[in-house]
């Protein structure tokens, strides 16, 4: 800790990874920083606007964070710098009644024996992934100039790449992860297409469900990268509903083969296949045969997926689903505990980025895990990879707790890439024991 002189204003630091054991002043604040980690930063600056009446050391005035230092500025009475560790940490232990709710701090560790547990079982597991199937292609590139043309900058292409992408890419995920996928889902009869169904075939992936409708696209969602950053997204897609038809050849490609598969996936992008009928028939035939069924959702059918085993939406799809803001800890919890009792479900999984995750299981339960992302490149495709290690480790066995876990250092280390792509079992077996021996990956 650091104070600036005898002055009345002062400027405390509280490194959030410092051992206990390096500063006298840390010592009388043991635990401080795992206090701290329970809390977003708005719910530290609601904790501080508590906190702003009269004191016999003072009041604060001012907290920021940046990376993994808490910067707290207060105005003190004559001679209470010595007080500042026993004055911050009693504001953060007290418990107003305005304060946030505080969740509980981790989900899980892992011993090595466990998690070579988990992915050996996670080997042949037969997953059907069902939802909006889409061909991501890249341009990769550098800029060294403005256009004459208009104010925007002119992308020397480098490399072309094309990838699988929306449910597609879930199912690279499981295959990545040792599973066995089958896609179902809807392409158009065009030059996309092929290239979907060619990278379906040099990868081994099946194509026993993937349904051809000559009347729309395939959907396509063209990235230009440059310098490692987007520059723009360009989306080829059509949104309307799939005909009637088409809706019943989907769900067919799951009850034929339910006897086949382990687990069920519903991965809607809102472009127009996972339709009212299809999620009802899909969680009625999961319920029958005692299957897992898992749903990352989007805003259209939001509260149609009754019953599932895990519904993983991410914060903003919440936000439009409620029509408000999660602002706090408290608003979080109140929307999971809605979502879970409103749609029935065994456990909700909401997504928070930048904050981690937070489960809410059925006996009432829950817990919340940080991000354990410490080198953001590119978030894209990370919840596709949140729900297929979440689903692969269910299959295999896993406590919710334990996949939920397994999701959370699975997205970290994805998102530390450049564009779309899948989790490898090496790497998610060392963000995991990472996580168990640091709390973090």
């Amino acid at each position: 800790m650091y104070t600036n002189g005898k002055s009345s204003e002062a400027t405390a630091w509280f490194s959030l990874s410092e051992s206990a054991e390096k500063s006298r002043d840390f010592v009388r604040m043991k635990g401080f920083h795992r206090l701290i980690s329970c809390f977003t930063l708005h719910e530290l600056n609601e904790r501080i606007n508590i906190a702003r009446h009269p004191h016999p050391e003072g009041r604060f005035d001012k907290l920021s964070v940046h990376r993994d230092r808490l910067s707290v500025h207060l105005t003190l009475n004559p001679c209470a710098h010595s007080l500042i560790p026993t004055y911050v940490l009693a504001i953060f232990c007290r418990n107003p009644s305005q304060s946030s709710t505080n969740f509980e701090e981790a989900l899980v560790t892992f011993t090595d024996q466990r998690l070579n547990e988990l992915l050996s079982n996670f080997k042949g597991k037969r997953v059907a992934v069902v939802g909006d199937l889409m061909v991501d292609r890249y341009y990769w590139g550098n800029v060294s100039r403005i256009s004459p043309e208009a104010p925007v900058p002119v992308v020397e292409v480098i490399e072309e790449s094309v990838r699988l992408g929306g449910a597609a890419n879930v199912a690279n995920n499981i295959q990545t992860l040792g599973g066995i996928p089958m896609l179902v889902g809807l392409i158009g009869k065009d030059h996309p297409g092929e290239v979907f169904l060619e990278i379906l075939k040099e990868r081994n992936l099946p194509e026993k469900g993937i349904v051809i409708d000559a009347s729309r696209p395939t959907t396509i969602k063209t990235r230009v990268i440059a310098h490692a950053q987007h520059v723009v997204r360009i989306d080829n897609e059509t949104k309307s509903e799939c005909p009637e038809h088409i809706k019943h050849l989907i769900i067919d490609a799951v009850k034929y083969n339910i006897h086949e598969i382990d687990a069920i996936i519903i991965e809607d992008y809102n472009k127009g296949v996972v339709t009212k009928d299809v999620i009802h028939e899909l969680v009625a035939v999961a319920k029958k045969y005692n299957k897992i069924i898992t749903v990352d959702p989007k805003f259209n059918n939001f509260l149609e997926y009754k019953q599932v085993t895990v519904f993983k939406p991410n914060r903003r799809e919440v936000e439009e689903a409620i029509g408000g803001r999660l602002k706090s800890a408290a608003d979080v919890e109140k929307a999971g505990k809605y979502l879970l009792e409103k749609l029935e479900a065994e456990n909700v999984l909401l997504t928070r980025g930048e904050e981690g995750m937070t489960l809410f299981e059925s006996d009432g339960s829950v817990s919340s895990v940080q991000t354990q992302a410490t080198n953001v490149q590119d978030v894209s495709g990370a919840g596709d990879t949140v729900i297929s290690t979440l689903t692969m480790s269910l299959a295999s066995g896993a406590h919710i707790r334990e996949a939920a876990t397994l999701a959370n250092c699975a997205a970290g280390v994805v998102v530390a890439a450049v564009g779309i792509v899948p989790i490898q079992p090496a790497d998610l077996v060392d963000a995991a024991l990472r996580f168990s021996k640091n709390g973090r990956a």
